[in-house]
């Protein structure tokens, strides 16, 4: 802990009016000796954290910082331009309204409304949920290119978490090249009893998919009828915000 404490302490000293510092300064400022703040600054600099200047032979923070500094700016962009989608959605169906992003090897909500049609499975933002059940966890999986879809599902511990849970990787396989070709995932009962969703694709100007937007409901209310209606719903909205990211018709990949 004494080491991540050094790291931490290493990158708040760079500011956007001292940018580049070096290993002497370092070591002044944080109180090291000078050796013990040379192998920080190399650990550093082998994650990406810290890049070493060739004309002035100091330090600034390297590209990993930008990576994760701009993941954490996207999913808050995101968030902001979906919420008035999002809004304009819950006022049609009176129910949830998410967006889930991927991380590693689950699906996170960074953004939800609550339906206001009485008992639902109420999920906080933040919280992480499996790939492989329920609807925008498929849609995150299913648009994957194909070799890191593989891999993930080869990687995943297939967790049963109702008797209606895709536990079987071949099937897993089959459900997710159907939601590829109908643009909309649906899973009723997979996750939780008694609840269900419909979720669809939110993808960027290249057309890769960074999200998913989905409607929850209970699996009771959710027929064949609503399932068809709330598809077109999830889809145009998604559609909606993929334009505010820059996506066309044009730019269309399977």
């Amino acid at each position: 802990m004494k080491s991540v404490k050094r790291a931490i302490d290493v990158l708040n000293l760079f500011t956007s009016g001292e940018p580049e510092i070096g290993i002497s300064q370092i070591a002044r400022e944080l109180g090291m000796n000078k050796s013990t703040a040379a192998r920080v600054i190399y650990s550093l600099e082998c994650q990406g954290m810290l890049a070493k200047s060739t004309a002035s032979r100091k330090y600034r923070l390297g590209g990993m910082v930008l990576q994760l500094a701009g993941a954490l700016i996207s999913k808050m962009e995101l968030r902001s331009i979906a919420l008035p989608y999002m809004k304009e959605l819950h006022g049609r169906t009176n129910e949830t309204i998410s967006i889930y992003v991927l991380e590693h090897d689950h699906r996170v909500c960074i953004e939800r409304i609550e339906g206001s049609l009485g008992a639902r499975h109420v999920i906080a933002i933040g919280d992480r949920g499996p790939l492989h059940a329920g609807a925008s966890g498929k849609v995150l999986l299913a648009y994957l290119p194909r070799e890191r879809r593989n891999e993930l599902i080869n990687e995943l511990k297939l967790a049963s978490f109702t008797p209606y849970t895709i536990t079987d990787k071949e099937k897993l396989q089959r459900e997710l090249d159907e939601i590829r070709e109908r643009g909309v995932a649906v899973s009723m009962e997979e996750r939780f009893e008694l609840c269900a969703s419909v979720s669809a694709p939110i993808r960027n100007y290249m057309g890769d998919v960074i999200a998913a937007l989905s409607i929850s409901t209970l699996a009771s209310r959710l027929t064949p009828g609503k399932v068809s209606e709330y598809s077109t719903l999830v889809k145009d909205a998604a559609l909606e915000i993929s334009h505010e990211f820059g996506f066309g018709k044009d730019n269309l990949t399977a």
